[in-house]
């Protein structure tokens, strides 16, 4: 029981680490990519408009299915959002450039 508490644990640490490293590294985000104020501030509230909304559809989910689903699933989509390699590469174009 303590291994799965652990692997929990640490599976929500490393799920908050994917979606919450933007607004840590958006300072020197903005000056690679040569963003303004605007533009850095739509790319932030988009993410925060997004976790708004998803919020309580993913709380009433909890009463239709199992709740400890919700969760798993949300952290799994957040995992491949945020990963390298996303489960489907084909639907995913990449740049062909390489930021330094």
């Amino acid at each position: 029981m303590a291994r799965l508490v652990a692997l929990v644990c640490a599976a929500q640490v490393l799920v908050q680490i994917g979606a919450f490293f933007w607004p840590a590294l958006l300072p020197g985000m903005m000056q690679r990519w040569s963003l303004t104020n605007s533009e850095a501030g739509w790319i932030t509230a988009s993410f925060y408009g997004a976790y708004m909304l998803s919020v309580p559809v993913l709380v009433t989910l909890t009463d239709r299915v199992d709740p400890s689903a919700v969760p798993v699933l949300a952290n799994v989509t957040s995992m491949n959002a945020t990963s390298e390699r996303p489960a489907s590469p084909r639907s995913v174009r990449r740049p062909h450039h390489r930021f330094e």
